[in-house]
């Protein structure tokens, strides 16, 4: 006949509150031949205790009525009972108690949700030993089998308790390895974006290769501090490596409150991506602006001078990809949309705006009229046949530029329109009186000069009031 494995019937008090721990567990042990008992708080189980002592005990952390650790001392510290195995039920966040409890004399653990096989399994072991235990009390050096019996029985325990001890520890490297390597993965987002690999579809950067590649209309940033060069003349190298940072860090979080991605630093300059639509780039452009005037205010309070900045925004089909070997790899963002965005940007310098924006963006935004802003012209890149209309975010500008110029706003555009049509003496008009209301507007004095030097020396035949944008 086949060997048929021992098996130790029993009574088994679980101690839990929630009423399908109860259900699930007492049903499945009775199948098995087990009698039960439940107790619903640890008071309770206190009570069925003084009465008839079970062979085993199935505990959950999360059963009311007391501290399970000073339950555990409390049982542990009677004599009749202190040999009774006591098997944890833990939820995944418990597990990180259970080293405690195994010192308070718990034996091992079930982990939520329960295996039936797992079960029956570690409750059939546990009931095996302690009913060994339990009845070879007084094993006599004559008594050659039930000695050998017994010894066996104290070597099978003490092997389950090196598999759980080995079990844990084993536990606890992976957990820590997986801190490390979550805390890795982190790292790497400071380098390749977390939206980057997103987008690529790569759990991690160790999944990324040269030539991975995605489509997608996005809506790129260009944000650059204005005459960097000659603020960096003025600091030692350590001071603009801290300079730059305490700025970056007063815009990084912006760009990432509004949904954006920083796709890479070059220099003083800042190229974020917007895969949400355009309202977010154009939200944080504004934030950043008003952080701007905080900003100069600490500078001027710590004797250091204001720095301004430009911003580009502009919206097209991008190409985010990987380049470079095995060697050596970079994300990168290529298309025409990231040029465009760079020029608006320089285009802010100028015309004296803050934020430049292209007409293609500024009609993908659900509600423009929320945002005020006024057309400053045309751009075409070198080598491109299509202009773009450029527009003037005037939201973010302090307070006084932003009443004049809304407050001119329709002496410009017509100046402008009259303009672009060769009226050069009816555009010179508008933008006079454009400066009158508001001399510092760098945009109406440019046009207005152009205007002049047209209307005196003619215009090319090819002319047509677009401004050709070869570099930065």
């Amino acid at each position: 006949m086949p060997h048929q494995a021992l098996k130790f019937q029993g009574r088994i008090l679980i101690i839990a509150q929630a009423a399908v721990d109860l259900a699930e567990l007492a049903y499945l042990l009775k199948q098995q031949g087990y009698n039960t008992n439940v107790a619903t708080t640890l008071q309770a189980s206190t009570a069925q205790l003084e009465g008839h002592l079970p062979d085993l005990i199935l505990l959950s952390m999360q059963a009311p009525g007391g501290d399970a650790k000073l339950w555990c001392d409390k049982l542990k510290a009677s004599a009749a009972i202190s040999d009774i195995p006591i098997i944890l039920l833990l939820s995944a966040e418990e597990l990180k108690n259970r080293q405690l409890l195994f010192a308070k004399g718990c034996v091992d653990y079930l982990l939520r949700p329960f295996q039936s096989e797992e079960i029956l399994a570690r409750v059939g072991n546990h009931m095996m030993l302690y009913h060994l235990k339990k009845n070879l009390p007084n094993i006599t050096q004559h008594d050659d089998l039930s000695r050998y019996v017994w010894m066996d029985a104290q070597r099978l325990e003490e092997k389950f308790a090196q598999l759980l001890h080995n079990s844990m520890e084993l536990e606890e490297r992976v957990k820590a390895r997986t801190q490390e390597l979550a805390q890795l993965n982190r790292v790497y987002e400071r380098f390749v974006p977390r939206e980057f690999l997103d987008f690529l579809k790569k759990r991690s950067i160790i999944e990324v290769h040269p030539g991975d590649q995605i489509h997608q209309e996005m809506t790129v940033m260009f944000m650059d501090i204005r005459d960097f060069t000659f603020i960096s003349e003025q600091l030692t190298p350590q001071q603009t490596f801290n300079f730059l940072n305490e700025w970056l860090s007063q815009t990084s979080p912006v760009i990432r409150k509004y949904r954006g991605f920083i796709d890479k630093y070059i220099g003083d300059a800042v190229m974020a991506l917007f895969p949400h639509g355009p309202e977010h780039a154009l939200q944080a452009a504004i934030h950043i602006r008003k952080n701007l005037s905080r900003f100069n205010i600490k500078q001027r309070a710590q004797g250091k001078k204001p720095i301004d900045i430009g911003i580009g925004i502009h919206t097209g089909r991008l190409m985010l990809g990987i380049i470079g070997d095995r060697q050596r790899m970079q994300s990168t963002v290529i298309a025409d949309a990231v040029n465009l965005a760079a020029r608006l940007e320089g285009l802010t310098k100028i015309y004296g705006a803050n934020i430049a924006i292209s007409k293609y963006t500024l009609l993908r935004i659900l509600n423009p009229k929320n945002y005020n802003f006024r057309s400053v012209g045309k751009i075409r890149l070198k080598g491109k046949k299509n202009a773009v209309s450029v527009y003037e975010v005037l939201d973010g500008c302090k307070e006084k530029e932003l009443r004049l110029k809304m407050k001119t706003r329709s002496n410009f555009e017509k100046g402008l329109n009259y303009y672009q049509k060769k009226k050069f003496a009816e555009a010179s008009m508008q933008f006079h009186q454009a400066l009158e209301a508001y001399p510092d507007d760098k945009a109406a004095r440019l046009y207005l000069t152009r205007s002049a030097q047209y209307l005196v020396n003619g215009v090319p035949d090819d002319w047509e009031g677009i401004e050709v944008m070869e570099t930065k």
